[in-house]
């Protein structure tokens, strides 16, 4: 047996050797077999760090003997008693030193290198997606097989977003993947978009053949048409789709897979955006008659409710200069529909700004917050952060990401923060912001339009809350389907037709069916027998 100070000497070796491999892009066989040999040797010997108490309580003393001596075999075999005692006593001894080796490994090896394991992880991830050529994806597979085995617990120290972060490593998937993935599904969108608005007939073609091959593919369909309303919205708001019969034909495509109440919604829009061009013509003509004379042009898009999958804002106050444009459309427009209401997306919103300031004139293409922001320099050249808040209504978090983009783009000055330390968080109340009369720039269109992080994230909480509410819906109104035709079924039997009806959509969650089932007990579409509990009736 190895002396203790021999034992702690393993485990430093053991440590450094670890680092060097983390350390070297190439190890060589001969390193893993060392560092193999310094752990057999170091979980063999006696641990300074753990007591191994093999001492049984009086019950699994009284509990082995009775099982010891049930056995008639031992009452004939010459010392069978202490034979029995020795293996039970042997398997005991090996199952307890197994499970504390185990716990040595993690305490003393697992945990000091799990961070980076996870983030050598991410790494290889991210190489993938970016089509480079991985070798060791097993990893992956490897690291998280090992955390399972290990019960391993324990929050991890990671950098997400440039942010120290502690998450458990069985919530990696979810806070890392699953809600990201939306955030760098759109902003691949939004670049790929920009390339693609001019793409020949024939490569739209190949493109179209390879997205229903992949399509087929998905288990969450309903959250796929979700996303793709969304983002095809978002295309037509900000014009970059490449045709209108692309985009049809895609949907004609996705209704022939999943049927005509897959794409409802999204034939919906298609039909919302001819009447969009209607009310355009109509409401030049009713600016004409009625002698509108507001100078700022604008186009509008009305979507129904229904099909649209944009998270509306809350409210803020609209400058007298597009509060009067908006008044006057609201008014045709509710000459023309009675009884409907107009809600404003302003967030996906943009406009365009012409500068008077500058001896050069810039175009600036800005957000609706932007333009708020820029309108309230024609009034005075100097606000505080605070005045600006009561001045618009704007929820804070938002105007300090969007007095973020302007101050970046030097079109606003606050000279009491110092650029290197120009972050949103930064931006205190009483700062005073003004406007920049010197601004020159090298283009004369200026983009300055660009995503915010706190509508981002609305966007994709809104986006789970959205899947989580229709997936209620549409598991309620199957089993009112199912239980309407067989009038009663066995409680089973009904969970398994709803998960087999709803497969090609989703894969419904035998919970969330329970869930179902007993808020429409509540509201009386359904009713357990009395006799039988696990059988349920249809109420008519």
């Amino acid at each position: 047996m190895a002396s203790n100070s021999a034992s702690d000497e393993n485990l430093i070796r053991i440590l450094e050797t670890v680092d060097r491999i983390f350390c070297s892009k190439i190890s060589s066989k001969q390193l893993y077999l060392e560092l193999h040999a310094l752990i057999y040797n170091y979980c063999a010997g006696p641990s300074p760090h753990f007591e191994l108490n093999l001492r049984r309580t009086a019950s699994d003393r009284e509990k082995y003997l009775i099982n010891a001596g049930g056995s008639s075999q031992t009452q004939h075999i010459n010392g069978g008693e202490l034979y029995y005692r020795m293996e039970n006593y042997l398997v005991n001894y090996a199952k307890n030193l197994y499970e504390l080796l185990m716990l040595i490994w993690q305490e003393i090896v697992l945990k000091p290198i799990s961070n980076r394991l996870t983030n050598i992880c991410f790494d290889i991830i991210k190489t993938e997606r970016n089509n480079h050529l991985v070798t060791n994806i097993q990893l992956i597979e490897d690291v998280a097989q090992s955390y399972m085995s290990f019960n391993f617990h324990e929050n991890m120290i990671l950098w997400v977003n440039n942010e120290r972060t502690a998450i458990s490593p069985f919530n990696i998937y979810t806070e890392l993947f699953e809600k990201s993935i939306l955030q760098m599904s759109e902003e691949f969108h939004r670049i790929e978009a920009a390339k693609i608005k001019n793409l020949p007939e024939s490569e739209f073609e190949e493109n179209l053949r390879n997205i229903m091959i992949v399509f087929n593919y998905i288990d969450d369909k309903d959250a796929f048409e979700l996303l793709y309303r969304k983002l095809l919205l978002k295309r037509i708001i900000n014009q970059l789709t490449n045709s209108d019969d692309y985009e049809e034909l895609i949907v004609s495509k996705l209704k022939k897979v999943c049927g005509h109440e897959y794409t409802v919604k999204l034939q919906r829009i298609f039909e919302d955006i001819n009447v969009s061009k209607i009310l355009a013509i109509e409401y030049e003509s009713y600016c004409n008659t009625h002698h509108v004379t507001d100078k700022i042009d604008c186009s509008v898009l009305v979507i129904s409710s229904n099909s649209c999958s944009l998270a509306a804002p809350s409210n803020f106050v609209l400058p007298i200069e597009l509060q009067s444009r908006l008044d006057s459309f609201t008014k045709f427009y509710n000459d023309r529909h009675d009884g409907r209401k107009l809600t404003l997306l302003h967030r996906y919103s943009k406009g365009e700004l012409q500068t008077l300031f500058t001896s050069q004139k810039y175009i600036l293409q800005v957000s609706t917050y932007q333009m708020v922001l820029l309108l309230l320099f024609n009034h005075e050249l100097n606000w505080t952060v605070e005045r600006i808040q009561d001045k618009t209504q704007i929820e804070l978090e938002l105007l300090l990401e969007t007095l973020l983009s302007l101050l970046k783009n030097k079109l606003l000055i606050c000279t009491d923060i110092h650029e290197d330390e120009l972050v949103a968080s930064n931006i205190k109340t009483n700062y005073s912001i003004r406007l920049a009369t010197g601004f020159k720039s090298k283009k004369l269109r200026i983009n300055l339009n660009v995503p915010l992080k706190s509508v981002e994230r609305k966007d994709i909480d809104s986006f789970h809350r959205t899947i989580e509410e229709d997936r209620k819906m549409i598991i309620q109104a199957t089993i009112v389907r199912i239980m309407k035709a067989r009038q009663t079924l066995k409680h089973t039997l009904l969970m398994q037709e709803v998960i087999q009806q709803l497969s090609s959509r989703f894969k419904p969650q035998i919970p969330l069916i329970k869930k179902c089932i007993d808020i429409l007990i509540e509201k009386e579409y359904l009713e357990r027998q009395s006799d039988q509990n696990d059988i349920l009736r249809y109420l008519a």
